[in-house]
């Protein structure tokens, strides 16, 4: 099984989603899920739909490389509760996040001690 397929069935499965309903959430057959999943097809023009219906970055499901902030699990971990939240706790979060950001500004490169 190759890494695309595992992290193609470990995140659909994380997101409690059954192939039959990834597929018709992409407009696809499950075959073309099952396929992927299976290996048996190593990619596929669909995955920029595929990527958006799991909430997930396209070139991380192809490549396993992650673009935003690579290294900082801390910042991994925020941008996946943000995928997880309805668009108004979003805006929530982002506004909370602004205001700790101007009360703890880095300095030089370190953070403000309190």
């Amino acid at each position: 099984m190759s890494d695309f397929a595992t992290r193609l069935r470990e995140t659909r499965e994380a997101r409690g989603l059954t192939q039959p309903q990834l597929a018709k959430l992409i407009g696809k057959g499950q075959s073309l899920i099952g396929n992927l999943e299976a290996g048996s097809r190593e990619s596929s023009t669909y995955i920029p739909e595929i990527a958006h219906a799991l909430g997930v970055d396209a070139y991380w499901l192809k490549t396993g490389v992650r673009t935003i902030v690579a290294g900082d699990p801390k910042i991994d971990e925020v941008v996946e509760l943000m995928r997880q939240t309805a668009a108004e706790g979003r805006a929530v979060v982002l506004d909370k996040a602004r205001e700790v950001a101007r009360e703890y500004p880095r300095q030089n490169g370190a953070q403000k001690k309190g």
